[in-house]
């Protein structure tokens, strides 16, 4: 589906779906980003935004992920502009803990073409719905990579390898 919005600055409380939202200017979302809300899209669809868009403070991303047959898959919202980070939020996965999120794992969830601004205020967001969400020890990261909002999940420690 696609959606033209004219004016130049759109403010909306929840954006649910996939297909193509195509603002004039930038779009902000001030409570959640849901790509699945109204069923049928099966995991691993995209939102698309074909402008800038603004990720509001106290956001929730439900972006679902799923493994089947060893392949993991998700949702994705991908930005033709610049995305901006306004504050702390949050990305639920929708993972259980029969399907847990696998550890060491790490996945893009969103893609901004135009950069990310404002990229050190997702260490303020929270990792949810990972399957994993009673275990204490575990990292649950978001965080930008250049163009990418990425989600890792992992044991603390340390690594060595050697050639």
């Amino acid at each position: 589906a696609l959606c033209r919005l004219s004016d130049p600055e759109y403010t909306v409380a929840g954006l649910y779906g996939s297909g193509t939202v195509a603002p004039q200017g930038t779009l902000e979302v001030t409570n959640r980003i849901e790509v699945s809300r109204f069923g049928g899209a099966p995991t691993g669809s995209t939102l698309t935004v074909t402008g800038n868009l603004t990720l509001g403070t106290g956001l929730t991303c439900a972006l679902r992920m799923a493994e089947t047959d060893g392949v993991w898959t998700n949702d994705t919202v991908t930005v033709s502009g610049v995305l901006t980070v306004a504050g702390g939020g949050a990305v639920d996965l929708g993972c259980t803990p029969e399907a847990p999120f696998a550890l060491n794992t790490r996945r893009v969830v969103m893609t901004a073409a135009g950069g990310i601004v404002n990229p050190a205020a997702l260490g303020g967001w929270t990792l949810a719905g990972t399957g994993h969400d009673s275990a204490t020890r575990l990292l649950r990261i978001v965080r930008a990579e250049g163009n990418s909002v990425v989600v890792v999940m992992a044991r603390p420690g340390m690594m060595v390898s050697v050639r």
